[in-house]
């Protein structure tokens, strides 16, 4: 996924009137430029908004002042672990590779030789001044048990990323509706010198808004903070106009969140005590259950497993992946695409006391495509990672186990001698997937399984609703398909 830069004349609601700016969008950067402050020259070139570092000819890597390089190695505590440092920066934001964040107890900072604040300069011999960011968070993934670093401390990095972020609010008496920056204590101040604004995209969300004229429908785009705060409302001259628009912003707003998942990663894998490394992640918009006219914005992350859900705030600061909103069982998801182009599909999850389900939508065709497939490949893969789910039953007034295989199919345990004996002497009876002919449930607690022929057909009393193992046989059977190569 590549990040688009695009420019072009969008309006600006502020203080109830709108205002035309010229919109650029370039990397990671939103930006609005007051018209009456563009150099005709600059917009005539295709140029206008846009940093010195981006007109043509002209390439500057930032740098700020620094104490002296230095070289320290490092030693991983084993194969599974990684460095325990989250980097900013990469060349394509025309910064360096700079420490932003190292996690307790990991090799970084074990060592007590690195800073936040540290620019790697190479790693093991390799120089980084100019990688990409994703080029350097590959490389330092890699880089072998034992890692030698060069660096050096630059005294303010933090203002050298404000200082690329370029945190600036319109001038004159004309202001942003809601535009409060989040990233700064106190209420941005007015600047007469100073047209511009600038809203970094990561984590933000993007949204089709509501039109408050039959003129508009189809032609009002929203973006808010990550913390749900408005930033700014943009009207697009038809709305044609606005899908190019939100395409792109949304692609660009994805493409930053590659970079945040390396982080989150980190986080995870020094904080969990099981596998759970998030795959994708992102901003929908959800329906309230019972359905409601209103909907509202949701951040989703696909770990291993699960389906986490973040209400209303997307988990900038690691705490926050502590606390999700709602978390959903992978395996036992469901995924169902409505007909009428509408962009909406359900996730329908089977759990302990039935069926959960969520209405999502998606802005655009590209953006729903893609979590439907996400959604889809991540319920087949956590599948295959689990391999076995049990759940307690009776059967012929027998208390047992019903074992459900990615492999081997349906296998039924006597639950009473399990505790003495190996579980292959307690089989009381196995049928292979290949043999199952039909499944049903009663939405209570009976589930029917038919493998054909008197002997095949039981009948089983599950201790929950059935409605957790019916989804998860789904999930098993619909993987296996896919894995042959055909469609579930």
């Amino acid at each position: 996924m590549a990040a688009i830069n695009k420019s072009g004349v969008l309006e600006l609601r502020g203080d109830g009137s709108w205002k035309k700016m010229l919109t650029t969008l370039d990397g990671e950067m939103l930006q609005l430029t007051d018209l009456s402050s563009v150099n005709p020259d600059d917009l005539a070139n295709g140029t206008a908004g846009l940093g010195n570092e981006h007109r043509p000819g002209s390439r500057t890597i930032h740098r700020l002042e620094d104490k002296g390089r230095r070289t320290v190695r490092l030693s991983k505590g084993g194969s599974q672990e990684g460095l325990g440092i989250s980097v900013k920066g990469g060349s394509e934001a025309n910064l360096p590779i700079i420490i932003a964040k190292i996690f307790p107890g990991l090799a970084a900072d074990r060592c007590n030789k690195l800073y936040v604040g540290d620019e790697i300069l190479a790693v093991n011999g390799r120089d980084l001044s100019a990688s990409s960011h994703d080029d350097a968070v590959q490389f330092l993934k890699t880089c072998g048990d034992v890692v030698e670093l060069s660096v050096r401390y630059l005294k303010d990095a933090g203002s050298l990323f404000r200082q690329a972020a370029g945190f600036h609010r319109l001038s004159g008496d004309w202001e942003l509706d809601g535009a409060v920056n989040p990233y700064e204590k106190e209420p941005p101040r007015r600047r007469s010198e100073n047209s511009i604004v600038t809203i970094p995209l990561r984590y933000c969300y993007i949204a089709r808004g509501c039109a408050t004229a039959a003129e508009e429908v189809g032609r009002i785009i929203d973006v808010y903070w990550p913390e749900g705060e408005l930033a700014c409302t943009l009207r697009c001259s038809s709305p044609k106009h606005a899908d190019d628009w939100i395409t792109a912003l949304l692609n660009n707003a994805a493409h930053q969140l590659y970079y945040a998942m390396d982080e989150a990663n980190e986080y995870l894998s020094s904080h969990s005590g099981t596998r759970c490394e998030v795959r994708m992640m992102g901003w929908l918009t959800e329906r309230p259950s019972p359905p409601q006219t209103q909907w509202s914005p949701v951040f989703l992350a696909l770990t291993d497993h699960n389906i986490l859900m973040f209400k209303g705030k997307a988990p900038t600061k690691d705490v926050d992946w502590d606390t999700p909103t709602h978390v959903l069982s992978l395996i036992s998801t469901r995924v169902v695409q409505r007909s009428g182009g509408d962009l909406v599909f359900d996730a329908r999850t089977g759990c302990a006391t039935g069926i959960e389900s969520h209405s999502f939508r998606g802005e655009t065709d590209g953006e729903m495509s893609r979590w439907v497939r996400a959604l889809v490949q991540g319920s087949h893969n956590a599948a295959a990672l689990t391999k076995e789910v049990d759940c307690r039953c009776s059967w012929k007034g027998h208390s047992c186990i019903l074992s459900l295989h990615w492999e081997d199919g349906f296998t039924l345990f006597d639950a009473k001698r399990s505790r003495t004996s190996t579980r292959d002497l307690l089989r009381l009876w196995y049928f292979p997937f290949e043999r199952l002919i039909g499944s049903g449930d009663d939405n209570r607690n009976t589930l029917w399984l038919d493998f054909g022929g008197e002997e095949g057909r039981q009948t089983l009393e599950i201790k929950q609703s059935p409605k957790y193992i019916v989804f998860v046989l789904h999930t098993f059977l619909s993987a296996k398909t896919a894995r042959l190569g055909l469609f579930a």
